[in-house]
């Protein structure tokens, strides 16, 4: 397994918490991961709908944090700003 990839992952997991959303499951595996969060309702506020891309915003972002020789310097995601 990645440190990237549970980085990633914990990364989308973390900000779900933190904003209220309820998460459902974390998974890793040799295909990559996923996290699966309660969905948002066919109603959703423009409030809600941010939030979400927080949320999805929050694992690349996430992957800056990974230890560094794990890190591949030629992907973007991972450039430190």
């Amino acid at each position: 397994m990645s440190a990237r990839l549970a980085f990633h992952e914990a990364g989308h997991a973390l900000a779900a918490q933190f904003l209220g959303r309820r998460v459902e499951s974390v998974s890793i595996g040799p295909g990559g991961g996923e996290m699966r969060q309660e969905p948002l309702a066919p109603g959703a506020t423009d409030e809600e709908v941010k939030l979400g891309l927080v949320v999805v915003f929050a694992g690349p972002e996430a992957e800056r944090y990974a230890p560094s020789q794990e890190r591949d310097e030629d992907d973007p995601w991972l450039t430190p700003q």
